[in-house]
């Protein structure tokens, strides 16, 4: 004798038992469907679908004669080479079924509270937080004497770092980590107003004198002398320098200073020699190679005048030591 037996979740399963008789019990039909199906005999019951009936399932019962009650379609005297089909069902004592609901999952035994969704996925954050988060780089994590944490951003108290990962990753943490980001920008805004706006002034006096000092024009060289002499009472070397601006402007006076040979691009460094710079515009900037030697700035052994009619300048300076050998006369070269 066939049998198909419909289980739960909708599926036929063909069964079949050999040597079939009138003293063939209904119980020998439920252990081929348990080895079938691979559902344990105490978790359900076979009953015909035409008359909704549960199959009896004592030892005691014939399964021809149980077929003969239950399904009304049953013919006791061609039984031999038909086809049987049941269903398999589960009897609920009691309670509501929570596994074929709107959202919840077969098997799973049903949807979760609001309390227990809570807790679900206050454990699945403290789980990520402890693979993802280097607690020993928080700031804000202390941990007192009595062996418990303490958020010293939100003032809570915590049993252990899970609990406290946990509270990391919650929206009164965050809020307070976004307030205090607020703060410490506006602080830093604050301070740093008076120093950009003295930053931006520098700035913009740098840019003038550039774009000033890039719209001069320069005309050349101006015209120069160089008078060697020695003191005939100290044996001190002196230098005077002439030069002539006669294209100078009227409220420009010349200007002059020292230069290390390390500062400037145009030669090779030298130790042994220093550069006296002249400047005025709107003539080219000139320079004197002069020994690198102390200059003597005593009273009357240095100094400067610059005649504004004649347009002349004139510089004289003596070298601080009583050295008697000639002096080679400087040479003038062009600064960029």
């Amino acid at each position: 004798m066939r049998f198909l037996v419909q289980d739960l979740q909708r599926f036929y399963h063909e069964v079949e038992l050999e040597e079939v008789s009138a003293d063939t019990t209904a119980d020998e039909l439920y252990f081929v469907v348990s080895q079938h199906t691979q559902i344990q005999r105490s978790l359900y019951r076979l009953k015909a679908p035409s008359s909704g009936q549960w199959l009896n399932d004592a030892d005691t019962d014939s399964l021809i004669s149980c077929l003969n009650e239950s399904d009304d379609s049953f013919d006791e005297e061609s039984w031999a080479n038909r086809v049987v089909v049941l269903e398999m069902a589960v009897a609920v004592d009691g309670g509501i079924d929570f596994q074929h609901r709107e959202g919840g999952k077969t098997g799973s035994g049903g949807q979760l509270s609001e309390a227990q969704a809570a807790l679900e996925r206050k454990e699945r954050l403290r789980r990520l937080a402890l693979e993802t988060i280097d607690i020993t780089k928080d700031p804000y994590i202390l941990r007192n004497h009595l062996g418990t944490y303490e958020c010293k951003l939100c003032l809570t108290l915590h049993p252990n770092e899970g609990n406290y990962l946990a509270h990391t990753q919650g929206k009164r943490h965050q809020y307070n980590l976004g307030r205090r980001a607020a703060m410490e920008a506006k602080t830093q805004a604050r301070s740093m107003a008076p120093l950009a706006s003295t930053m931006a002034a520098d700035a913009q006096k740098q840019k003038e004198a550039a774009e000033s000092k890039k719209r001069a024009l320069r005309i050349g060289r101006p015209g120069y002398k160089v008078t060697k002499s020695r003191d005939l009472t100290t044996r001190q070397r002196a230098l005077l320098f002439e030069i002539d601006y006669p294209e100078a402007d009227a409220d420009c006076q010349p200007r002059h200073r020292f230069m290390s040979a390390f500062e400037q691009k145009v030669e090779v460094p030298d130790k042994n020699y220093q550069y006296l710079l002249f400047a005025c515009d709107p003539y080219e900037t000139i320079a004197f190679k002069v020994p690198n030697e102390p200059i003597d700035k005593r009273e009357g052994r240095f100094f400067s005048h610059w005649d504004a009619e004649k347009k002349h300048f004139a510089l004289q300076l003596y070298f601080a030591d009583n050295a008697t050998l000639p002096t080679a006369a400087p040479s003038a070269m062009v600064v960029d």
